[in-house]
């Protein structure tokens, strides 16, 4: 039987314990509810967990228990980024809770907001706290900081500073005030200061943020700041967040140390923990640690003039800068990623431009530098929409958009392209492009690519229909039966192998099953069970008839059906096996007694 290789589109989110929940009241008691929602989650559905919890959430009049499972649905809101739910559910909050699980829920919605760079909306929940004359000490003291960061994210840097002042006041100089205080100092131009009040401070945010304001105050020398932001950045791997500041910090160093060199490999290696950050749910400041991709576009370019220089090439010859290029890829490949980048854009023709592109893309795939490809074409002002990005490219994009899960954006990459690429079969790639689209909902573009497919009328090997099948499988999966149904017997019409048609035929009969044709799904099973002069003894022909025999009682031919039913049951010795026979034929001999009652 042909395998169903459905790729998961909900990727596993991994552990969801977030730190944030430890200061929420202690749970409930083991609940199978909740067990269960957890084991969803765990399995890789979150959305599903979250509707059990919405289908068994009890009422508050089990107080406990009403906050553990609400505990897990914001645990799990929280790494799905859904801020606006996180706020919904405490603004829901009943008014007979008690006064620390509102507090807990206030600090939640203040977190979401500010995640969502709403910083007045984190005001609002934060004033609710404040104003509690009830507010523990270091309650207090978290709703202050909060409100700090609410004053940064909207860059109003004299009502941050006053805040701070009055933070300093009620709860001393400890190390948060101090990352607070040089943060801002730093988004004030005053490096030197923020360097000085950092004295002492041994946190990794407080490190990064003492470095970066040694490298501008020039207290360091950018040689020793890039020592010291790489040595930060091996320590931080299982951070990317914060790892992704330390390689930011690493390329400033690298710039002012005119190494255009190191500033490449320090910028590809900040934007591929970006992605990694981004998967992990981990918010990236980057108002004090900003890079992108056309800081890296721009490096590229700076190195390879240095590189054309050096090797005395001459502007406009692409053939000399390709063949550097070329030279350079075994044992310099980020000098030959320049090259390419600088032929990439300033090639002189439509072809030697598509030929860099290839070969950039190329040279980052190869090193295992995907998610820099991806951020260097999707995130650059060069090209402003993914149309604009160069067909070449797109095509390596779009696999490595498959390969994450990320149906949506391989569908938008792939769109518009009319052409496959040139190193691959054009009926492997439109089949490709089709299931692609499948997957993102665009169910009748691909049906006519795939019917496409079929009318050339000449007969397909067996290993591509396999692969054809599968885009099938997809349509039946999410209930296009009525497509996939002239699909599949078009597809029965162009192989000859017999055991693919006797697949075919089960194929179609489950199609005619799913469009309530029960009648012609039962013979098309039967079809399948006996093809070719076969008993139907086989593994598959006793699982063809078994489904034969449930669509004939569908169709209103309960004595058909049990004959079928009592054939298998005399060639079948697995007792669970007989035992679900017996009782199918159980159940058609009450829905014929009750016909026969007046």
């Amino acid at each position: 039987m042909s395998a169903r290789r459905i790729p998961p589109l909900v990727p596993v989110l991994g552990a969801l314990l977030l730190c944030f929940l430890s200061l929420a009241p202690a749970s409930a008691d083991s609940d199978p509810a909740l067990e269960r929602a957890q084991a969803l989650l765990k399995g890789g559905a979150p959305q599903l967990a979250l509707d059990v919890l919405t289908r068994t959430a009890p009422s508050t009049g089990d107080m406990n228990r009403w906050l553990a499972f609400e505990r897990l649905r914001l645990s799990i809101l929280r790494a799905l980024r859904d801020w606006p739910a996180i706020v919904q559910r405490a603004e829901a909050i009943p008014a007979n809770v008690p006064d620390d699980t509102r507090r807990w829920f206030y600090f939640q919605a203040a977190d979401a907001e500010l995640n969502a760079h709403r910083a007045e909306g984190a005001r609002r929940w934060l004033r609710k706290l404040i104003w509690q004359d009830t507010l523990e000490l270091a309650d207090q003291a978290r709703a202050q900081r909060l409100v700090i960061r609410s004053y940064l994210v909207d860059d109003n840097l004299d009502d941050a500073q006053i805040a701070l002042t009055r933070y300093r006041q009620e709860h001393g100089r400890g190390e948060v005030w101090k990352a607070l205080h040089a943060e801002i100092l730093l988004r004030q131009n005053q490096p030197k200061t923020a360097f000085e009040i950092l004295a002492g401070a041994q946190t990794y945010e407080a490190r990064l943020l003492r470095l970066l304001a040694s490298l501008r105050a020039g207290l360091y020398s950018p040689a020793d700041t890039l020592v010291e932001a790489e040595k930060l950045a091996k320590r931080l791997r299982a951070l990317p967040a914060q790892r992704y500041q330390a390689l930011a910090l690493a390329a400033e160093a690298a710039t002012r140390a005119k190494d255009p060199l190191t500033r490449i490999v320090a910028l590809e290696a900040a934007l591929a923990a970006e992605a990694d950050a981004r998967e992990a749910g981990a918010p990236i400041d980057t108002r004090l640690f900003r890079i992108g991709a056309d800081d890296l576009w721009q490096s590229y370019l700076a190195l390879a003039e240095q590189e054309g220089n050096r090797a005395r090439l001459i502007g406009g010859d692409d053939c000399a800068w390709s063949r550097l290029a070329r030279q350079r890829g075994d044992k310099s490949p980020v000098q030959a990623r320049a090259l390419y980048a600088l032929l990439a854009v300033r090639g002189g023709t439509p072809a030697m431009r598509d030929y860099a592109h290839d070969n950039l893309a190329a040279e980052l795939f190869d090193h295992s530098l995907g998610d820099v490809a991806r951020a260097l074409y999707t995130s650059s002002r060069r090209y402003p929409k993914l149309s604009d990005i160069p067909a070449v490219v797109r095509y390596r994009l779009a696999d490595k958009a498959l390969g994450d899960y990320d149906i949506a954006l391989a569908a938008k990459l792939v769109h518009d392209l009319k052409t496959p690429p040139n190193d691959e079969d054009p009926d492997g790639w439109w089949l490709r492009r089709a299931r692609i689209l499948i997957f993102a909902g665009e169910v009748r573009e691909a049906a006519t690519l795939l019917n496409n497919l079929l009318e050339k009328g000449v007969k397909l090997d067996t290993d591509f229909a396999e692969r054809y099948l599968q885009a099938l499988f997809d349509l039946q999966s999410i209930g296009q039966h009525a497509i996939a149904l002239p699909l599949l017997e078009g597809l029965y019409n162009r192989v000859d192998s017999g055991k693919l048609r006797r697949e075919l035929l089960y194929w179609q009969a489950e199609s005619q099953a799913g469009l309530g044709h029960h009648r012609d799904s039962a013979e098309l099973y039967l079809r399948s069970a006996t093809y070719g002069d076969l008993p139907g003894e086989d593994p598959w022909g006793h699982t063809a008839r078994f489904q034969a025999a449930r669509e004939l009682a569908s169709a209103g031919h309960p004595r058909d059906a049990r004959d079928v039913f009592r054939r298998l049951l005399a060639s079948t010795s697995d007792p669970h096996r007989r035992s679900v026979i017996e009782r199918h034929i159980q159940q058609l001999w009450l829905i014929e007694s009750q016909r026969k009652q007046p």
